[in-house]
């Protein structure tokens, strides 16, 4: 009879701590992906600093522009992740933005015309 009360202990036991040890991984993980995205973002954010500095307006701008246009095309595209407060605040901005200052469409990037098949989604 102990057995029969042993095995299923120790298997609950099991269960419980490699759920708890998968938990923590996963938050570790989850938390370098954020600082490394955070690293990213101030090497680019700080390169176009230099250049408006230096008095090259246009190409920070398009460096700008670029990280905004990425981070928003993955901000829209990323299932796991609720993108109603984004869509409410960040993506009428955007499409203004884009309405006065990127109407051309040859100049844009593909990343460019990805963000203008996300934004053209109705939520």
């Amino acid at each position: 009879m102990k057995r029969y009360v042993l095995l299923p202990g120790v298997l609950v036991v099991c269960c419980l701590t490699s759920g708890y040890v998968g938990y923590r991984v996963g938050e570790r993980v989850g938390d370098h992906r954020v600082t490394t995205g955070r690293a990213a973002n101030a090497v680019i954010v700080l390169d176009a600093l230099e250049k408006l500095k230096a008095g090259d307006v246009i190409e920070a701008t398009r460096t700008l522009e670029r990280r905004c246009f990425a981070d928003a095309a993955g901000v829209l595209s990323d299932t796991g992740w609720r993108v109603e407060a984004y869509q409410k605040m960040g993506v009428p901005s955007l499409i203004a933005y884009r309405e006065s200052y990127r109407t051309n469409q040859a100049d844009w990037t593909p990343m460019e015309q990805k963000l203008e098949k996300l934004l053209a989604q109705k939520p």
